[in-house]
Parts: C-alpha cells; sequence; structure tokens
C-alpha cells in the first residue's frame, strides 16, 4: 500500500492535507513527482465502489486531477490521462454510483474539450478521446446489462462523437439495443448509430437484425427510422466492412468478427458445418444474421437451424426473433430467383412457421401467411401454387402450435373439395408433413386425408398414403383397419408408378400381423409377391422386395407361396439394379431363418427323434454319426458310450397304432429308465475321466429334457412347462441319492444334477446339499471327484441376483481344504484344485451373460489363480506365473500331500488354465495377454518333459484361439505343436494330437508331413501291447482329440473351420469336414480306434477298450451336432443344401458357376449371392475358397468388356464376404491377395472398391506376418497418392478397428500414425478428428495404447482429446500443457479444447490452470482459446483464427468466470495481469475491467495495483 493512502486511511483529518499536496505537486511538480505518486493516485481512485461515503476521497481526488489536467501544469495530461484509465475501470453497484461516473465522464470529456481548444492540442488529444470513448462505453453497457438508465452515458457518447470522426463507438451502440429499457435511451442510440450504420457484409446483418429491437417506438419517435436500418441491405457483392466495428466485449462483436472473415464463398462450407454445430446454443443471433450471408447454401442452411431454435419455446428473443425473421423474408423474396435461392426461401418460411410456438408471435405470422391463400368460401384464390404453399405453411405452423388445429382442419378439409390441382397436392403435402411430425395428433386430420385418397391427382394420392404409412409406423393407426379403408378408394395395385409405389409401401406394415391375422398377411404377400414379380415399375417392383423383406420369413416359407426357390430364382432374374437391392432385403432375411433351420430345429429334431432327420450325405458322416454308433451299441458299449449314444427306438416302445402322445411318453420314460441305469454302471477312473462325465451326462440330460417337454402341454406358457419338466428330473434324480449304494453312483448323481439344463432358481438349494455332502467325510470316500466338480459346476451357474457370500464361501472351503490335504492326499487335492477352475469358468460364463462392473466374481477368480499358483509353485514347479499374470500373491501355507503328486499336479494345472481361461473374460481390455503367457509358458515346461503342463496346456490354446485369432495366436500354436511332437517323453508326445485337432477345428494351417508324423505315433503307440495302459490310455484321447473328440469339460461342438481347403501342403480344416487328405487321415484314425474297442483281451485291457468307446461315441455326438446344421437329401456334390433353399440357390450361383469368362448376368447373379452370405453367421459346407478366388479373379481381370460396372459391384461383394468369412476355407486367399496388388491394379478399381479394399488391408496383412510392415507401408503410399479416390487413408484406419494386436499391428500402426497430417496442413483438424473416432473404436486396448504411444507430440493432445472423452487415456495427456511444443501449442490447444468443451469442470479447470501458468509467452494465448472454446462462442471457433481470440478476451473471459470455472477467477486474472506484456496489455485490462463487478475487494485491490 502506497505510504500516503496509508497516511490518510490510519488518520481520519488527514485527507484534506493528503489532497492539498497531491494537488500542489501535481501543479508544480515535476514529470517525477507525477512518477511518484502515480501508484497512489490510482490505487486511490478505484480503491472502493463509486461513490460516497467510503469513496469521498476518490471523489475530490477526482474533482482536484480534472483541475490539474485542465490547466497549464507539466503533469496536466499525466493527470487526465490517470482520470481516463480510471473512468473504464469504476465499479458502480448501485445506480447512484453510475449517476456520479456520468458526471465524472462529463468532467473528463470537458477537460478534453478544454485542452483541444483552449490549449490547441487537438491532435495530442485524439488518442485520449478513443480512450475515453471504450471508457464510456464500458460504462454504458455495465449500466444497460445491469437495467440501469443509460442515457447520461449516451449523451457522453454524443458529446465524444462531436469532438472525433472515429465511428467506433457508435456501432458498439447497436449492441446495446436490445438491453436499453425506456424509448428514450433507444431514441437516442438510433439517432446517433443512423449516420454511421453499416451498410455491407456481416456487420450490417448483424446490426440490422439489433435495429428490430426499437421497432417498438412510436412513430414519432423514430420507428420509421429503425424499420429503415433493421432491413438488411441486398448486394450480391458486398463490400466486407472492417472488424472489430461492435466491439470486443460482446457476443455480437465477437460474431461480426468472425462473419466478417466467413462472408464470402469460399469459407461458406465451414461457416454452414459452424452454424449446425451451433444447434445446441440457446441464442438464434448467427442464424439471423447468416440468414443475410451472400451464399444461398449458408442461409437455408441457417434457416434450418433457426427452425429448430424457434420451435423451443426456451429460446431467447421470443416473438422479436420472429420480427426478424420476418424483415429477413422480405429480403430473400427479393433476391435473383435461382434454385439455389429458391431453397433457402423455402427454408426461411418453414423457420418463420415455427416461431407459432411463441403465441405472442402467431397471429404476426398468420397476418403474413392469409393473404396467399383463399380463407372465405366462394372466394377464388389469388394464384393456386401460392395457396397450397400457404397450406403447407399452416400445417407447420400447426405442429409448433397445436391450437392452429381448428383453423388448419376447415382449410384442409375446404381445399381437398377443390378442383385445382395444386391446391390438392397442397392439402395433401399437409396432411403428410402433420403425420410426420406428429403421427397421434394427426388422426384429426382423417377427412381431408381420405378426400385426397378419392382423389384423381396421383401426387395426391401418394401423400396420403404415405401420411398413412407414417401414422402406422408409429402405431397411430391400426394397419389392417386403416388399409381397408385405403381399398375402399384403392382396391387395388394402381396404374400411376407413384401411387402404385407408395401403395406397395404401405403393406409392409402387415408384417408385424402375421401370428395376430395369418390369413390377412398371407394374402398381403400375395399380392406383394405378385408386383414383384408383375409390375413393370422398377421402383415399385423394389418396393415389393422391401416390403416382403418385412414379413416373418418362417410365415413366407411355411405358406409355401412364394417358395425360397422361386424367390431365388425371380430376384437372380432381375436385371435392375434398384430392384436387386430390394430383393437382397428379402433374400437375406429368408436364408438367416434358413440357416437358424439348419442349425436349430433339424438338430432339435434329431435329438429327440420328434422327427425324422434325412442322413448325412458324405459317406465318412455317415460312417460316424450312424454306421458307427449302431455297431458299438449292438457290441455291448459301454456304459459312458452308451450315455452319449442312447436315443429310445419307437419299436422298442410300442406298436404303430398306439397315440403319438403315448408314444412321447414312453420316450421320455426310457430316458427316465436308461438315467437309473447309467448312473449305477459308469465308472471313475484317471484324471480324463471327469471331462467325459461332464459331456456325457450334459447331453444326456438335455436331450430328456426334450424328451420330456415334448411329452407334455404348455397350457401355462412354456416357461412353466420347462419349470415343471426341471422339477420333475430333479426328483427322479434326487429320488435316485437317497438310495445311492457305491462311490461312483453319487458322483454320477451330483454331476447329473449340475447339467446346465437343469439349472433353476433353486441352483443354491443344491449347492447346500453338495457341500453338505462333502463335509460327512466318511459317508463319501471314493466319491470326492464327482462331488466337487458338481458343487463347482452348481455354484459357477448362481446368477447375480443371489448374494455373493454363498459364492464366495463355497470358494473358501475348497480352498482352504485343498491346503490342507496332507491326509486327504494327492489325488484329492488335485480334484479340488480341477474343480476350482471348472468354478472359475462356471463365474465367468455367468458374467458374461450380464457384465457388471467391479464384480465380486472378478476377485474371486484372481484368488483362485493366485492360490493355484502357489499350490503349483509349492509343489515343486518352477514357473512363476503369479508375477507375470498380476495376481495377488497367496498367503495360506499349503500342506504338501504325501507320495505320488502327478494326480495333484495335474489337478493343479488343468485347474490354474481353466481359471486363467475365465480370468481372460474379465478383461476390459479385450487382449489374450494373460492366455498367452500361459500357454508360452506351459509349453517351455512340457518341452522339458512336464507331463501335467502339457495336459492342461491343450485347454489354455483352446481358450485362446477361441477368443482371438490372429497370426501370433496361429503362430503360436503351430511352435506349441511343433514342441510337444519332438518333446522327449512319449506321454508329452502323444498330447500333441490334441493340438493338432483344436488348431484344424480353429482353421490354422498345419502342414499334412507334420500331422502324419503325429497321428503315426499314436496309432503305433495304441496298437503296441507292451507298453503301460496309461501311456497306450493317453494315445487314444489323442488321437479320439484330433478328431474333436472330449479333452475338458467345456468342449463345443461347433468349428470355426470347415469345408474343402488346399490340401496340396497343409490342412486347415478339421479331418472330418475337410478334403479327401484329411478324410484319409480321419479314416486312419477311426480304424485305430475301433480295432481296440473290438480287440481282444490279450490285446487290450476292458478299461482301454471302454476308453476306446466311450472317445468314439464322444465323436460321433459332436460330428452329429455339426452335421445337422448343414446335412440335407441334395444331390450336388459342391454343397449339401438343397437347391430349393435361398442358400442352396445362391451356392450354386457362386459354386455352379466354372465358366472363364462369364456373361454379365452370371456375374450379377454372383454379386446377388455373396452379398446375401456375406450376412450369414457361417456358412454351409461347399469349396468356397476356389469359387471366391475365382470370381475374385474373374472381377479384376481387364480388357473391353460390356460388364465393367458389374464387375466393379463383384468386386466388392467379393471383398464383403471375404472379410465377413476370413477362414482360410473361404475368404482368406482373396484377403492375402490384396497385398501384391501394384499401384496400376489398385487405381484400375473403381473408386468404392479403392475404399473397400483399404478398409479390408489391415485385415489382410494381420494374416501377412512377414511382409505385413511392407504391405502396409505400400498402401499408405497408394492411399497418399492424388489419384486415388478420396478417404482411402481413413478407410484405412477404420479397417484397423477390428484387428487384434500382435506384430504385424503394431508395424501398421506405427506406419499409419507416422503418416498423419501435421496441424498446419489445412485438412488436418477434420482428418485428426475422425482419425480420433477410429482410434476410439479400436478393440484392442493394447494396440489403441500403442498408437498413443506413436503419436506426434504436436498432434497427440488433439486425438487424446477424444479418448479422453471415453476414459481410454490418462487425464495428463491432455492437461500437460508445458509438455507440447512450443511452436505449436497454441494451435493444439486450440483444436483440443474445442473437444474437451464436455469434460469434467475439473479437467477444464486444470487445463486453465496450466495454460495461465506457462513462461514462455504463450499464457495469454492459450486462456484467450480455452475462454472461446468453453463458452457461448464455441461452435465458431472453427472460423476464428487464435488473433481473434485474444482480441476477443474482454467478452470470452467474463463468459468463462460466469459458470463452474468461476473459483478460478483470482488467479487467473493475477496471472493474466503477470503475463500482459506489449501487444496483450490493453486487452488484458479491457478483459479484467469487464469482470471488475464480480471480484471480491481484495482482488480488487491487487488489480488496482497491478493497473497502476
Amino acid at each position: 500500500m502506497h505510504p500516503v493512502l496509508r497516511a490518510v486511511r490510519a488518520h481520519r483529518d488527514a485527507g484534506a492535507g493528503a489532497l492539498e499536496a497531491t494537488t500542489s505537486a501535481l501543479a508544480s511538480g515535476g514529470v517525477e513527482c507525477f512518477n511518484a505518486l502515480e501508484p497512489f493516485i490510482s490505487r486511490a481512485l478505484l480503491e472502493y465502489p463509486a461513490p460516497a461515503p467510503r469513496s469521498a476521497f476518490a471523489m475530490l481526488l477526482h474533482a482536484r486531477l480534472i483541475g490539474v489536467a485542465s490547466g497549464r501544469g507539466v503533469n496536466a495530461r499525466r493527470a487526465l490521462e490517470s482520470c481516463v484509465k480510471a473512468l473504464g475501470a469504476y465499479r458502480a453497484p448501485t445506480s447512484e454510483a453510475r449517476e456520479w461516473i456520468s458526471t465524472a465522464a462529463s468532467d473528463v470529456i470537458g477537460a478534453i474539450e478544454i485542452r483541444m481548444f483552449e490549449h490547441d492540442e487537438v491532435d495530442e488529444m485524439s488518442m485520449m478521446l478513443s480512450q475515453t470513448t471504450a471508457a464510456v462505453m464500458k460504462q454504458a453497457r455495465a449500466a444497460a446489462l445491469a437495467g440501469d438508465n443509460a442515457l447520461a452515458f449516451i449523451g457522453a457518447l454524443k458529446r465524444l462523437g462531436e469532438l472525433s470522426e472515429d465511428s467506433a463507438a457508435c456501432e458498439e451502440l447497436i449492441t446495446l439495443l436490445p438491453k436499453v429499457r425506456t424509448a428514450d435511451e433507444m431514441s437516442a442510440i438510433l439517432a446517433l448509430i443512423a449516420p454511421h450504420f453499416p451498410t455491407s457484409g456481416a456487420s450490417n446483418a448483424l446490426c440490422a437484425m439489433r435495429a428490430t429491437s426499437a421497432l417498438v417506438l412510436q412513430k414519432q419517435s423514430g420507428a420509421h427510422l429503425a424499420l429503415s436500418l433493421s432491413t438488411p441491405t441486398l448486394a450480391k457483392t458486398q463490400k466486407i466492412q472492417e472488424n472489430n466495428l461492435l466491439g470486443n466485449a460482446s457476443f455480437d462483436g465477437f460474431v461480426n468478427d468472425v462473419l466478417n472473415e466467413a462472408w464470402n464463398d469460399e469459407s461458406s462450407a465451414t461457416l454452414a458445418a459452424c452454424i449446425r454445430a451451433n444447434a445446441s446454443e440457446k441464442s438464434p443471433v448467427v442464424e439471423l444474421a447468416c440468414l443475410g450471408h451472400p451464399n444461398a447454401n449458408v442461409r437455408e442452411v441457417a434457416a434450418k437451424v433457426l427452425q429448430v431454435k424457434l420451435a423451443k419455446r426456451s429460446s431467447s428473443g421470443g416473438a422479436s426473433n420472429v420480427t426478424v425473421a420476418l424483415l429477413r423474408l422480405k429480403t430473400e423474396c427479393e433476391r435473383t430467383s435461382t434454385e439455389q435461392d429458391a431453397h433457402a426461401t423455402l427454408a426461411a418460411l418453414n423457420a418463420l412457421t415455427a416461431g407459432a410456438s411463441n403465441f405472442i408471435a402467431t397471429p404476426a405470422i398468420l397476418r403474413a401467411i392469409s393473404p396467399l391463400m383463399n380463407t372465405k368460401p366462394g372466394e377464388k384464390a389469388p394464384n393456386s401454387r401460392l395457396h397450397a404453399l400457404a397450406l403447407r405453411l399452416l400445417s407447420e405452423m400447426w405442429v409448433h402450435n397445436r391450437e392452429i388445429g381448428a383453423r388448419l382442419r376447415s382449410a384442409l378439409e375446404h381445399a381437398a373439395s377443390s378442383h385445382d390441382a395444386a391446391i390438392i397436392i397442397g392439402c395433401a403435402a399437409s396432411v403428410a408433413a402433420a403425420a410426420k411430425s406428429h403421427p397421434f395428433r394427426a388422426v384429426e386430420l382423417v377427412m381431408p386425408m381420405q378426400g385426397c385418397l378419392s382423389s384423381k391427382v396421383p401426387a395426391a394420392c401418394a401423400l396420403a398414403l404415405e401420411a398413412i404409412d407414417d401414422m402406422c409406423a408409429s402405431d397411430a393407426l391400426d394397419f389392417l383397419p386403416a388399409f381397408k379403408v385405403v381399398t375402399r378408394h384403392i382396391p387395388s395395385i394402381p396404374e400411376h408408378p407413384l401411387v402404385a409405389w407408395k401403395w406397395i409401401k404401405l403393406m409392409r406394415h402387415g408384417g408385424r400381423d402375421c401370428e395376430e391375422f395369418p390369413d390377412a398377411a398371407a394374402k398381403l404377400v400375395e399380392t406383394l409377391w405378385n408386383a414383384a414379380t408383375q409390375c413393370t415399375d422398377a421402383r415399385t417392383r423394389a418396393e415389393a422386395w422391401t416390403s416382403l423383406s418385412a414379413y416373418d420369413a418362417e410365415f413366407i416359407i411355411e405358406l409355401g407361396t412364394p417358395k425360397p426357390s422361386e424367390i431365388a430364382r425371380v430376384a437372380l432374374e432381375e436385371r435392375d439394379a434398384l430392384v436387386s437391392q430390394g430383393a437382397l432385403q428379402t433374400l437375406k432375411v429368408v436364408a438367416r431363418q434358413e440357416l437358424a433351420s439348419l442349425s436349430r430345429t433339424a438338430l432339435a429334431a434329431r435329438e429327440t427323434q420328434q422327427a425324422s432327420h434325412p442322413p448325412p450325405a458324405d459317406p465318412l458322416i455317415y460312417r460316424v454319426t450312424q454306421s458307427m454308433p449302431k455297431k458299438m451299441l449292438a457290441n455291448d458299449a459301454c456304459a459312458g458310450a452308451r450315455l452319449f449314444l442312447f436315443r429310445p427306438k419307437t419299436s422298442e416302445i410300442s406298436n404303430r397304432s398306439v397315440e403319438e402322445t403315448k408314444i412321447k411318453r414312453s420316450r421320455a420314460e426310457a430316458y427316465r429308465n436308461e438315467f437309473k441305469r447309467a448312473a449305477k454302471q459308469i465308472s471313475w477312473n484317471g484324471w480324463w475321466h471327469g471331462s467325459f462325465v461332464i459331456q456325457s451326462w450334459s447331453r444326456f440330460a438335455l436331450r430328456w429334457f426334450n424328451a420330456e417337454v415334448a411329452a407334455r402341454s404348455a397350457e401355462n406358457g412354456l416357461e412353466e412347462l420347462h419349470a415343471e419338466v426341471r422339477a420333475s428330473i430333479n426328483a427322479t434324480a434326487m429320488e435316485a441319492l437317497k438310495d445311492t449304494s457305491t462311490p461312483d453312483e453319487l458322483q454320477n448323481i451330483a454331476v447329473f444334477l449340475s447339467t446346465p439344463v437343469l439349472k433353476d432358481e433353486n441352483s443354491m438349494i443344491l449347492v447346500d446339499l453338495l457341500s453338505s455332502i462333502l463335509n460327512e467325510k466318511a459317508t463319501v470316500i471314493g466319491a470326492e471327484r464327482g462331488l466337487l466338480t458338481a458343487l463347482a459346476l452348481a455354484t459357477g451357474s448362481v446368477d447375480d441376483r443371489r448374494s455373493a457370500p454363498r459364492p464366495l464361501k463355497v470358494v473358501e472351503e475348497l480352498i482352504e481344504r485343498m491346503m490342507h490335504c496332507q491326509i486327504d492326499g494327492p489325488s484329492t487335492m488335485g480334484s479340488i484344485a480341477h474343480a476350482l477352475g471348472l468354478l472359475a469358468r462356471g463365474f465367468a460364463a455367468a458374467w458374461q451373460r450380464a457384465p457388471l462392473p467391479n464384480c465380486w466374481r472378478h476377485d474371486s477368480v484372481r484368488r483362485i489363480c493366485g492360490v493355484l499358483c502357489a499350490a503349483s509353485h509349492a509343489l515343486g514347479t518352477s514357473h512363476a506365473l503369479a508375477d507375470e499374470l498380476d495376481l495377488p500373491q497367496s498367503t495360506e501355507s499349503i500342506q504338501i500331500p504325501a507320495g505320488d503328486t502327478l494326480d495333484a499336479l495335474i489337478g493343479i494345472h488343468m485347474g490354474l488354465a481353466n481359471a486363467v481361461c475365465a480370468l481372460n473374460t474379465f478383461d476390459e481390455r479385450a487382449t489374450t495377454y494373460k492366455l498367452t503367457v500361459l500357454v508360452t509358458s506351459f509349453a517351455n515346461a512340457a518341452s522339458k518333459g512336464n507331463l501335467p503342463a502339457a495336459i492342461a496346456l491343450p485347454v489354455a490354446l483352446k481358450c485362446l484361439l477361441k477368443a482371438k485369432r490372429t497370426v501370433e495366436s496361429e503362430t503360436l500354436t503351430l511352435h506349441v505343436l511343433s514342441t510337444l511332437k519332438q518333446a522327449a517323453s512319449r506321454d508329452v508326445r502323444a498330447v500333441a494330437g490334441v493340438i493338432l485337432g483344436i488348431a484344424l477345428d480353429h482353421g490354422c494351417a498345419v502342414e499334412i508331413s507334420t500331422s502324419g508324423d503325429i497321428i503315426n505315433e499314436l496309432s503305433s503307440t495304441v496298437k503296441r501291447c507292451e507298453l503301460p495302459s496309461t501311456t497306450r490310455a493317453r494315445a487314444i484321447l489323442a488321437l479320439s482329440a484330433a478328431l474333436g473328440g472330449p479333452w475338458d469339460g467345456w468342449d463345443e461342438h461347433d468349428v470355426s473351420s470347415s469345408g474343402t481347403s488346399d490340401e496340396s501342403k497343409v490342412f486347415s480344416a478339421p479331418f472330418l469336414w475337410g478334403g479327401d487328405k484329411g478324410k484319409v487321415e480321419a479314416k486312419t484314425i477311426l480304424k485305430t480306434l475301433e480295432s481296440i474297442v473290438y480287440a481282444s483281451d490279450d490285446i487290450a485291457s476292458s478299461a482301454l477298450r471302454q476308453l476306446a468307446s466311450w472317445t468314439l461315441a464322444g465323436v460321433s455326438d459332436r460330428a452329429a451336432r455339426i452335421a445337422v446344421t448343414t446335412n440335407s437329401n441334395a444331390g450336388d456334390a459342391k454343397s449339401n443344401v438343397s437347391i430349393d433353399t435361398v442358400i442352396g440357390s445362391m451356392i450354386q450361383a457362386i459354386v455352379g458357376t466354372v465358366e472363364a469368362s462369364p456373361s454379365k448376368t452370371l456375374i450379377e447373379n454372383a454379386t446377388l449371392a455373396l452379398d446375401v452370405l456375406s450376412h450369414l453367421t457361417r456358412l454351409p459346407n461347399a469349396s468356397w475358397s476356389n469359387a471366391l478366388r475365382r470370381w475374385w479373379q474373374i472381377s479384376i481381370a481387364t480388357g473391353a468388356t460390356d460388364a465393367t460396372d458389374a464387375k466393379h459391384a463383384l468386386q466388392r461383394a467379393c471383398l464383403r464376404v471375404s472379410r465377413a468369412h476370413p477362414g482360410p476355407s473361404m475368404g482368406r486367399n482373396v484377403l492375402e491377395s490384396i497385398a501384391s496388388f501394384s499401384d496400376g491394379e489398385f487405381l484400375a478399381l473403381a473408386p468404392e472398391t479403392q475404399l473397400l479394399l483399404m478398409y479390408n488391408a489391415p485385415l489382410a496383412f494381420s494374416m501377412q506376418s512377414d511382409s505385413g510392415s511392407c504391405t502396409i507401408e505400400n498402401f499408405i503410399k497408394i492411399a497418399s497418392r492424388k489419384d486415388a479416390a478420396e478417404g482411402c487413408m481413413l478407410s484405412l484406419w477404420k479397417g484397423m478397428v477390428t484387428v487384434a494386436e500382435g506384430e504385424s499391428s503394431s508395424r501398421a500402426i506405427r506406419a499409419l500414425t507416422a503418416g498423419l497430417p501435421k496441424l498446419i496442413d489445412s485438412n488436418a483438424a477434420q482428418m485428426l478428428e475422425s482419425v480420433a473416432m477410429y482410434i476410439r473404436a479400436f478393440s484392442s486396448a493394447a494396440i489403441r495404447d500403442e498408437c498413443v504411444r506413436m503419436l506426434d507430440a504436436e498432434i497427440k493432445p488433439v486425438i487424446c482429446a477424444h479418448l479422453f472423452l471415453k476414459n481410454q487415456v490418462p487425464g495428463e495427456t491432455v492437461t500437460a500443457l508445458s509438455t507440447w511444443p512450443k511452436t505449436t501449442r497454441v494451435l493444439s490447444l486450440k483444436l483440443t479444447a474445442a473437444t474437451l468443451r464436455s469434460a469434467p469442470a475439473g479437467i477444464r479447470a486444470q487445463i486453465l490452470h496450466e495454460a495461465s501458468n506457462l513462461n514462455d509467452g504463450d499464457a495469454i494465448p492459450c486462456v484467450a482459446v480455452l475462454a472461446a472454446a468453453w463458452g457461448p462462442t464455441a461452435p465458431l471457433l472453427p472460423l476464428t483464427s487464435i488473433e481473434q481470440c485474444i482480441r476477443k478476451l474482454p467478452y470470452t473471459l467474463s463468459q468463462l468466470l460466469k459458470g463452474e470455472l468461476s473459483s478460478l477467477s483470482e488467479a487467473l486474472i493475477m496471472s493474466l495481469l503477470k503475463h500482459a506484456q506489449h501487444a496483450h496489455t490493453a486487452i488484458v485490462r479491457d478483459a479484467i475491467c469487464e469482470v471488475r463487478n464480480g471480484v471480491a475487494l481484495s482482488t480488487w485491490m491487487k488489480i488496482s495495483d497491478a493497473i497502476a
């Protein structure tokens, strides 16, 4: 604090002396004297808000300073400068304060006049006049915003205007017109601005808009002047006014500055985008101003956005906005009428009608419309087209104001009876618009709607049908009753194409009534089919196909007319491209239904034998699924195999005279009897037994359940029927459980009760029962494994609606029991560990059905993994997985059981494999890191002879391939296969057979020689009688697993790769479903296993014979489930699907055509067929790979042909189906061929094909692990060429969305990020935003993280801003401004801040804090950019330069500190003052003055010192 000011405040009587001393010093002293007193003067004037009592000293000091300024002293001009500086910074909390400030302004102006005219300092005072004008304008604006009278300040501005030729102050007054309250103020402003009113550019549009506020004045008060000013001038080439005309402290000034730069055709596209982005803001200033833009497209967009804003009753402005729109419309109508101008005018008319939402403005709008139409009966309309337009506008008003309903209804009913076609069309268009906007309210317009239907004007009929269509789509009308009314007026397909199109389109709604009104739906289908096949108009035929696709495909198939084959035939014969697209919709729907029928209905029929299913056409599949099971059952198969194969025979149940229901009941009873027999006979043996039992009982329980369902009636609904069946089966099992006599029987019944099909709401009861049985150790000796397995399966399936403590308690009980197995032995320890793994898999499966964050299941699975790792380590294994998998460390002490621990280690490894598979399911980043680590660790251990690791390895590997089959996972699988094949231990080598089966199931390419070596060694091991039984048993298990036989309890019957593949060097499909060479290997395995099944006792023991029998039964059951989805009586050798189906017809169009140069018709048929099949989730067996490769070669073949367009379409179809089915048996060859494309070949493709090829390129090079980097770099170079299709680079990024992590994807990311544009590029912002959207959508979090790491420092914040909003990157990536490159920091922040506008306030506050503390000259530009990006000016930011952001800081800063960031006011202001230098000093001071009335006294004191 200044010493003089301290003295004044310390002594009450010191003021007078201080004033005298100050005045004397200023009057007689020199410049150095004023410099010493200047801080005291500034602080004394500004310390308190004006006026008395606390600021009486300031008032007196001001008077003395004015006296000094009026004299001739050395310090006179400096004293005047101090008064002027303080004038703009005075705070005025009350009206009394503003009165004193206005007096002070008058004093200052008077002093200026004295110096100009008495001291002859006219030139010297020019700068002082500008500063005084700006200060008075600040106070005038503050008065208007506070609701006080600003007339005194306006008068002061008038005096200043007379002293200076500068009109800036006058034009700034325009922004006050909507703020002032009295007519005197408005009149004074109008009189002051009239001579200086801008006549062109955005300034004219903005000022004209604001001038409408004065239309409320009386004529004698200036309303005529206001009207003339509020009408914008019309000039085709408009001179751009100088920027900054409306000041820096208002929204209008900001808009004016930005729009003046965009008031031309070159910036029209960007401006239109900004207007669309501004739709979320309440203020319509930008849109109203842009209604005067010279570009018609900008005017049209502005009008459409204005329509949305005016329709919202909360929009600011109310009726005055409608007035502005009317005046703009008047100007619009005076333009030269071009098509673009007409569109803009129509949009302006629609915007005007939206103002009807304001009841005050409605009469004015009606008065504007009424002259266009005939409102009195008997009178002729002035112009029929204008009358039609008026009706349409009236309907738009009704949309926004329901009170106009009676007027609209009367006008439409009158128009519907007119004989003028234009008026009738206008009526119909109004009805259609009303139905589209408010379908339920439009019911009141039914009478004019029917009048239009009965009209002979086709357009009116079509519009009426469109209205009914919209109302049916919204359920405002029931379709069938509405269609009956339509058929009274239009009983059949109309002759006019337009009416026929709408009539057919309406019929699509009948698809929702197929079940309730099948007869009516059948007639509608027949009508649609006739239209699709007989109409001559292509658009009507296309609509008929599209409408037909809305009907249930199953209903169409059951109807029989048309047949699927007929649908396919007509669609393939269609040559019109538009109609083919409509037919494609129907084909897709029917094909999906056929596929579902193949995979669901036929399977259920086979399982329950409720209907016969044709035998497979393939001889080998017939042998596996038909002949082999019959032979095994005839030779008294073991109990486990019989459980797999059991199907009650009708001949054994009853004769054919018995009723069907009794047959079904007898079949269910046969299952019940078989259950009782099998439960007593199935015995538990080696470690493998649990997996076989789980699958056997699960399959048996499902068939029994289906048989019971078929034998009962669903009178009370399907859910109650299922509950009744479950209760019945459970009751039978529980009754059998009471009479168990052996441990095996107890285990079998327990596992049966825990099967998935028997799961119900009483699962917790079963958990409690099994736990209680296990706790009675004396009664369960020998049954521990089965009971533990059943307990794990039952506990894992408990739903989330059940309380978590019970499953968690089971987990803890099992862990505790495993830790203390020194008495129970290693076998029990292994059983418990295996059970824990199954329990973890159950938890994961339950979580997948209903994913929940912070799931207790996830924590439990992590604990199980940690415990099993600790147990494995305690038993001597060397792999330290706990650290690599980031698992919790187990603190329990494990007591090692005595004896051979092999069984314990096998169980622990199997349990750990299952648990890690479950843990991978919970991974939100969708990576396979944990599985990869586990597989690698187990493979390394197996290569050193670790049998337990080898046995558990297939469990983890299958889960890895199922989760994500990539080049990396396939490479790892082949490495594991090679490692096990070369192992020293025979038992470890046997597991290679299991790996072989898994690899082929998932389409991995295995060399034929490798698979032959594995199978030959396993077959040799099985046949060698001198080898131990356990070794031969493992070989039997491995051989069956090579064909897909059971290995673990979670085996599925489905395979991801099937069908004939290229077998020249490798196998890439399962042996049973591959080519001829694969089938030879399958026959070798089957022959070996059958030789053991039927061997004598001296060749194979009974246990080995039973094991071989059981494995063959599992292979047969699995093959039957796969075969039933594609099996048919079709005789086509290329496919097992009937030609009478849509799928069969599509297959024939693709596979059946072998011509080297097919005709255009065949090419179009293949294109349609490929498009249909690309929408199916899986494909039946056929020689897809060769056929697709042939069609791809045909499509890219060059040469003169009339089928160029057809080939281009075929190219795109081939790429789409290859991406949908990228396996080796379908699209892989086509995708891999993309890598060899040269620049010339690529550029020869159609633009659409180029984009699609680029989209598929990342998937293609992910399959090329060696050449992937070269491929992506070549493609990036091609995409960067100027003659390539626009958007190729973005298509590459889009293709990366679904690519899995790996080395090839990493190389691709490195190459793509290196090709991103720099910020200085003109299209960088749009490009980076699109790329950010794709990065945000990456399915792999690992690839996303790697991409972020690779980004260049200057563009990294721009992209990370989008990722941060999805919580995909930490906040530091967007807040650490000091680490950004200085050269592009402000530009990066401009793009980043726009994205982060919706970020949490905490993050935005942190960014603002970082920006204000920058010490390298970027602080003020960064704060200015943030203020512009986070306020009402945000939508205009793309058009705003950084210089404009800085210049408009006085407005944007005040808006920024009004909201959630107001707590940063003091820190931000002081930081700005600290960084204010050179050109930014005045801007910062103006910005701070704008917020002067909202800061605390302590803050203001600091500001005062800084200003001084």
